[in-house]
This record gives C-alpha cells, sequence and structure tokens, in this order.
C-alpha cells in the first residue's frame, strides 16, 4: 500500500469506506458486515467478495457497487444477530448502528462472536469534540464504551485511525479491535458511566496515543 494518492484519499468524506477498502485490500479479507447503512456514505466504498448490510430503516442506501454479493437485512442488530447463522463469520465489522452506548455493547459483542480469528472490529462515533456531539442524534455515548473497551482489553489489540479534516476541522476517528488469539469473556465487560468531562481529560490515552500510523495499520 505504498500508492500515496490513495492514502490522501481517506481525507475525503467517505474517508472510513475508503480505509476499510484498503483494509480488506491489505488483509485479503473475503466478508463484510456494515451494522448500520444509512445513507451508504461507507457501505459504497467498501469493495468485498461478499458484503452484508443491516438498517433498520427500509429506505437505507444498499447500493449494489458491483464487488461481489451482498446481503441486505431490514431489522434492528439484535434482530440481525438472533437469526443468523452462528456458523457465519466475518473478516472485517464495522459498527455504526445505534449510538447507545448499551446498544453498542451488545453489537460488539455480537461482532466479536461473528468475527474470524483474524478479524477486526470497528467503531465509529468515539471522537465527539464537543458536548453537543454526545447527544442522541449525533454520537451518543458512543465514547464511554470505547473507553469501558480499552480499560478492559489489552492495548496491544486497539487502535484508533483519526481523519483530520484540515480544510474543515471537522476531525473524525475510528476505533479499531484486533481479535486474534484473544480469549476475552466479552459479557464480564461493564460500561463505566464515564462522563463527558472525564473523556475531555483522558482523550489522550483512548485517543490520540492510541493512534496507529495508517501504513502500519494496513501492513501489521
Amino acid at each position: 500500500m505504498s500508492d500515496k494518492t490513495k492514502i490522501h484519499k481517506r481525507w475525503s468524506y467517505g474517508w472510513k469506506g475508503i480505509f476499510i477498502n484498503d483494509l480488506i485490500e491489505a488483509n485479503n479479507y473475503k466478508s463484510y458486515l456494515e451494522l448500520g447503512v444509512d445513507i451508504g456514505t461507507t457501505w459504497i466504498n467498501v469493495h468485498c467478495d461478499s458484503k452484508t448490510g443491516v438498517d433498520i430503516n427500509p429506505e437505507s442506501n444498499f447500493c449494489d457497487n458491483g464487488s461481489g454479493e451482498v446481503h441486505k437485512f431490514v431489522c434492528d442488530t439484535d434482530a440481525f444477530f438472533a437469526k443468523k447463522d452462528p456458523s457465519t463469520k466475518f473478516d472485517i465489522i464495522y459498527i455504526d448502528a445505534s449510538h447507545d452506548k448499551k446498544n453498542v455493547r451488545k453489537d460488539f459483542i455480537n461482532s466479536v462472536s461473528s468475527l474470524n480469528k483474524s478479524g477486526l472490529v470497528i467503531l465509529h462515533d468515539i471522537f465527539p469534540k464537543c458536548e453537543k456531539d454526545v447527544l442522541p442524534t449525533a454520537s451518543g455515548d458512543v465514547y464511554d464504551f470505547w473507553m469501558s473497551l480499552c480499560d478492559f482489553v489489552e492495548f496491544e489489540n486497539i487502535c484508533t485511525c483519526i481523519n483530520y479534516e484540515k480544510r474543515s476541522g471537522n476531525d473524525d476517528a475510528i476505533g479499531i479491535y484486533s481479535h486474534g488469539d484473544s480469549n476475552e469473556n466479552f459479557q464480564q465487560l461493564k460500561n463505566k458511566d464515564y462522563s463527558y468531562s472525564e473523556y475531555q481529560n483522558k482523550i489522550y490515552k483512548y485517543i490520540f496515543n492510541l493512534e496507529l500510523d495508517y501504513l502500519a495499520r494496513l501492513t501489521q
């Protein structure tokens, strides 16, 4: 992944999908699950042999970009996992459905149990930049789940990738969990109810200090 023009593409509006697509290419992943397709900003940029999208809204943009098999589920994430064949596993899972930390916790636990050994779980909305961002209509309190997850797992299994949007200042970030040989019992993972002020005070520990170089994330 030495093409610098490809790296620079991630500064665009659809950077998350482009970054996920680069992870798929670099790791030869074959199956992708997206929880919370919405208008398809991430979905449209992802190319994979098998793509599965879940959204409760039937008007969500499950557009077909011609990348391979596409499986669409119009339901909430709990219903999806309840009826999913337990033997069906995914290489990479992107969580961007409910922004309520309790629901995100369930989505994460269900995702890990549906992940191939070498797979990744990616979380959006971990990086609220002001107090308005923690409203349910924005990023919600996903940041609290991310901080609680960081406290629970080995730091070598998690990292962040930050999009520094220089022109608009609308920086964004995702959290990445690498499953590997982890034997964590995530049923024991609890949200710690961090306040927004606590998040601000510890933002370097949970966001900036975990940032991994883009190329390193692709090749490690």
